[in-house]
């Protein structure tokens, strides 16, 4: 169905007219269940899926694992299991930008080059065609109360709702994808060179300017919004839109992603890869990629990074930038992601998607670690009742409305909500084998665990994603004593999460000392 009385365009060719749906759904479930990663080692390619023009977009993955990209050549594509296409849909001449979004219902969102934006049902069926402006329309960010965000190549952010226009809020120059921040402001950058903050009323809030064009934004769990500009730097803004930090990166910077370990990872056209420290600005290291790096780099549940250049090589390296392995998959722009099962999906500029083993369980437990913040491409960030703000604490400034906020949310934890318990704060030995146990927690209540460290010298945390986690106690150098702190998360069944904190003091080996001795050997819960 189109809108303004435009005809609709689109053009559906599905996989088989003659397999009823639900037989076509039973097939793609065996397929997902018999997914050849048996054996299958990190970088090794378990499918690839051939069109007949080049991906450049990112591929995103819906809940179900259907895969769903969009070549340059103007089609969309579903593809489910190993490499099966199950519908292809016609949308516009070019989609070289544009990447696909799912909804919380399954629904595909795509802009395209003709200045439409379109949404399909999961059997590839229009279901809505709003003329936006002219030329390219970017990816989208999707908001939980149903309003989407789009930015535009006519220099102006759009706000739909269903099938109507709400607004749309003027730039001088093209537009990114925009991102959708905590308290429902959005975040879109611009080739004139700023940073906008807009409400979701559609009045500017505030804007920063960088000097050169901006990026798509990655946001923290404190509210902080990052992004890359045309004139080398990388900066960190406050959501008041204070500056917090520029580094230089020393060539263009493409949009960047957020580790769990507190590190802002990010490509520049230079062909240089950097880690930069969230809390300093400070570069933790870098790598060279011998080519441009122009995507967003993704982050797996290990800590370990995947981006691809412009001389055709798909690069991973772990968290602290040593090299696992290069692939000959010319990925250019198209930003890799990551599923919940670990499988990397990246577009090639040969034609070709490719589906990839990481070796991990998924992406990281990190506020954006990939490009739109997780395989859908919600572009929106992490909506908890109480977010980290980045260095172990809780974000509330103290009014009325906030505390009013966290009593009800509260209320309604105790009532349905998990409760996490990372366990009374205790005393082990350099060297210890160190256990972190959560088992305090009432296990019919939850679904997930994860276990990540927030200060301290760093350790290597072994089943991070279970009730108890271990790590041994790193030497002490002489000190006398160091402390470490952890944080446990849980995750309840109707998906609400909480958090607590435990701090380990790490003191040195005195054999000698009974108290000591006795200490060690502390019964865990």
């Amino acid at each position: 169905m189109g809108t303004n009385g435009i005809p609709v365009g689109p053009i559906r060719r599905p996989f088989s007219a003659s397999i009823p749906l639900i037989m076509m759904l039973v097939m793609i479930l065996l397929l997902m269940l018999t997914r050849g990663r048996a054996g299958a080692d990190s970088g090794d390619i378990l499918w690839r899926f051939t069109a007949q023009s080049p991906f450049q977009s990112s591929p995103a993955v819906g809940t179900d694992g259907t895969v769903y990209a969009a070549s340059d050549n103007g089609w969309l594509y579903w593809i489910g299991g190993e490499e099966e296409k199950l519908f292809e849909v016609f949308i516009s001449g070019m989609l070289t930008q544009p990447s696909p979004a799912v909804g919380s219902d399954g629904t595909v969102y795509m802009g395209s080059s003709n200045g439409r934006f379109y949404g399909f049902d999961a059997g590839g069926n229009l279901l809505l065609e709003l003329a936006l402006g002219s030329g390219e329309i970017s990816t989208p960010a999707l908001g939980d109360d149903g309003r989407i965000y789009v930015g535009a190549s006519d220099g102006r952010l759009y706000a739909v709702e269903e099938e109507t226009f709400l607004w749309s809020f003027p730039t001088a120059g093209r537009l990114s994808s925009p991102a959708i921040g905590r308290e429902g402001d959005i975040y879109v950058g611009s080739e004139d060179g700023y940073l906008y903050a807009v409400r979701p009323d559609g009045t500017e809030r505030w804007r920063q300017e960088t000097g050169g064009r901006v990026s798509s934004p990655a946001l923290d769990r404190a509210g902080n919004i990052y992004v890359g500009s045309g004139n080398g730097t990388l900066y960190a803004f406050a959501d008041d839109g204070e500056m917090l930090w520029g580094f230089p990166a020393g060539g263009a910077v493409a949009s960047p992603a957020v580790g769990a370990d507190r590190a802002v990872y990010v490509g520049t056209d230079g062909g240089l890869f950097y880690a930069v420290d969230m809390d300093t600005g400070d570069e933790r290291w870098r790598v060279s990629a011998g080519g441009a790096i122009l995507n967003v780099p993704a982050v797996d549940s290990a800590g370990n990074l995947y981006f691809g250049d412009a001389q055709g090589n798909l690069h991973s390296v772990d968290s602290a930038g040593n090299s696992r392995w290069d692939k000959a998959i010319p990925a250019g722009e198209s930003a890799p992601v990551i599923a919940s099962d670990g499988t990397l999906y990246v577009g090639g500029t040969d034609g070709v998607l490719y589906a990839v083993e990481t070796g991990a369980t998924g992406p990281a437990d990190s506020a954006w670690p990939m490009f739109g913040h997780d395989a859908r491409h919600t572009n929106q960030a992490d909506r908890t009742d109480q977010a980290d703000d980045g260095d172990g604490t809780d974000s509330d400034d103290g009014t009325d409305d906030d505390d009013a906020d966290n009593e009800t949310d509260n209320d309604a934890d105790d009532e349905t909500g998990p409760v996490a318990d990372a366990g009374e704060d205790f005393t082990a030995e350099e060297g210890d084998r160190v256990t972190l146990s959560g088992s305090g927690s009432p296990e019919e209540e939850i679904t997930t665990y994860q276990w990540r460290q927030t200060d301290g010298s760093t350790v290597t945390l072994e089943d991070s994603d279970t009730a108890r986690a271990y790590f041994n106690a790193p030497d002490l150098d002489h000190e006398e004593e160091i402390t470490l702190a952890f944080e446990l998360t849980v995750t309840g069944k109707g998906g609400r999460t909480d958090t607590d904190s435990v701090i380990v003091t790490v003191e040195e080996n005195d054999p000698m000392c009974f108290i000591k001795s006795l200490n060690r050997f502390s019964i865990l819960p």
